[in-house]
């Protein structure tokens, strides 16, 4: 097991070796991320377009201010990581190679500190791709981070990276995302039904590991996108301090915390919520009667420019 976690290290370290090269600058001055080395395969530019911060939900005007955005590539053979403030930038691939794409806001503390606290938006190419462009998208982060942890350990999985890609590229990921967003919009709407029976449907709490495994042997099934000993917990029941801001790292999550004052909780897992920019409260539960929360302060996103450019 060391010998193939030292061979899946070496290989990880390949493709982030590549992450700085192939970035210019095109017309106008747009960003263009270059994926492609092989100019026998073909080749497409797509506009990639970031998520508006704040998000629009009744929360807007409460949300910290955002600094900057971490941006994650990652395809087959290579992977780019760059801090950005635009608000797009253009992708330049293999036609119908699949993509992964996210998106980590980073936002500022009440100290002026910079913290990554939000789960990150995210796309798949080609597979949200339309009329040259592909938007992220907060309810596709999940998607997004499965793939690149996918793309990221195929040894560690047991398969070569050329079957992984194969099966990506059969994988029917379209799907995939529709039901994911399918799953937290009906969520949603069974909150303005019956906020008492409804639970919010959160992809970041199903079970990533089985998905990881079942994934890469080709033996998915809906089943696994389901959550598992999850509550609905009212903010009351934990005996939060006075606060004007309370945000769920998930950012549709938010419009049900703001409205309801609820939010999913899995059982004996630990759950962060930031409050008024400035702590985050670690909360754990392994019920709605027994729950147990610490605070601490939000801890500090350091910048990484050494590894890292800023476009």
């Amino acid at each position: 097991m060391k010998k193939l976690n030292l061979i899946a290290a070496f290989f990880i370290s390949l493709i982030i070796f590549t992450s700085c090269q192939n970035v210019t600058k095109g017309q106008d001055n747009n960003l263009i991320i270059d994926l492609t080395n092989d100019f026998a395969y073909q080749t497409e530019e797509v506009v990639v377009e970031l998520p508006g911060w704040p998000p629009e939900d009744n929360l807007q005007e409460k949300y910290p201010a955002l600094d900057k955005w971490l941006i994650e590539i990652n395809s087959k053979l290579l992977s780019k990581k760059f801090y950005t403030c635009r608000e797009s930038f253009i992708l330049r691939t293999y036609k119908n190679q699949p993509v992964s794409i996210l998106a980590k806001p980073l936002t500022i503390l009440s100290n002026n500190s910079t913290c990554q606290f939000f789960y990150p938006a995210g796309t798949l190419y080609p597979y949200e791709w339309k009329d040259s462009a592909i938007k992220l998208k907060w309810e596709l982060g999940f998607s997004a981070d499965l793939m690149k942890s996918l793309f990221l350990s195929p040894l560690l999985l047991g398969i070569s990276p050329e079957e992984l890609n194969y099966y990506l590229m059969t994988f029917n990921w379209k799907k995939f995302n529709s039901i994911i967003q399918e799953k937290i919009q009906n969520s949603i709407f069974e909150f303005s039904e019956d906020f008492k029976s409804a639970t919010f449907y959160n992809p970041w709490q199903s079970d990533q590991k089985k998905l990881l495994e079942n994934l890469s042997s080709s033996k998915f099934s809906q089943n696994l996108l389901k959550t598992k000993n999850v509550v609905n917990l009212p903010l009351d029941n934990i005996g939060l301090p006075p606060c004007q801001s309370i945000f769920s790292p998930f950012i549709p999550e938010n419009q049900i915390l703001g409205h309801y004052g609820i939010f999913a909780l899995k059982k004996e897992e630990d759950q962060i919520l930031m409050l008024d920019n400035e702590f985050a409260d670690i909360i754990n539960s392994p019920s709605i009667k027994k729950v147990s929360h610490h605070l601490i302060y939000m801890p500090i996103f350091i910048d990484d420019y050494e590894n890292t450019d800023f476009f």
